[in-house]
């Protein structure tokens, strides 16, 4: 990895390391954790009549490979919304891949599209409701009944934060949101849409710009 374009951000003992791909490192505990990759979005959408390029769903995969080479990561924790609906052949491909990848744990914390590959019966991936890992409490959605001595981290919501500059127009990015209870990771996969997120004073915002995370000043 390149040091430049990565950030730390430290909960208690815990060091979370704020990678461009979109995704966080846990470096102490070799872990990625991968926030709603929608795995199988883009050809749902094409049956759906939605112009997506099919590269998409490819392109996802290669940039996880990427970032799991370059972390040395030894487990995987999917925040939810691997997948996003009933399987198709992205669904067959995913779990195919992860099948090859046995030097790497993959955990999912079941998420709300999660649910519709359950049902059928495809899920080939341990899962849990949520899971604590260091100081971190690991969700889908925010959690407001997280553990007193812990710090929910979770998905879901997409957060994106728009930063307007004198002269400019606004650029809208996506974003880490870190509260004082919980923070929100930016949605890995693409085509995935987003929510704008309203920090307050001492909220810390970093966007995703140009290949590098970066604070936003308050």
């Amino acid at each position: 990895m390149n040091h430049t374009d990565f950030i730390e951000h430290q909960i208690g003992s815990t060091t979370i390391i704020l990678l461009p791909q979109k995704c966080a490192y846990l470096p102490q505990y070799q872990t990625l954790l991968i926030a709603d990759l929608h795995v199988g979005k883009a050809m749902h959408f094409r049956r759906n009549g939605i112009a997506i390029p099919p590269e998409v769903e490819q392109q996802n995969l290669e940039i996880l490979d990427e970032i799991i080479k370059a972390t040395v990561a030894k487990k995987v924790i999917f925040l939810g919304d691997l997948f996003h609906s009933k399987g198709n052949q992205a669904t067959e491909f995913f779990t195919h891949w992860m099948t090859q990848k046995r030097e790497v744990q993959f955990t999912l914390i079941i998420g709300n599209h999660d649910s519709y590959v359950l049902n059928a019966r495809k899920l080939m991936i341990p899962y849990v409701e949520s899971m604590a890992i260091g100081d971190l409490w690991l969700t889908h959605e925010p959690d407001e009944n997280t553990p007193e001595h812990l710090y929910n981290i979770a998905g879901h919501i997409h957060p994106i934060f728009s930063i307007k500059a004198q002269g400019f127009a606004s650029i809208t990015l996506p974003c880490f949101h870190f509260g004082k209870k919980n923070a929100i990771l930016p949605a890995f996969g693409q085509f995935t849409g987003g929510f704008k997120v309203n920090p307050t004073k001492n909220d810390t915002v970093y966007v995703v710009a140009e290949g590098k995370v970066v604070v936003v000043e308050n």
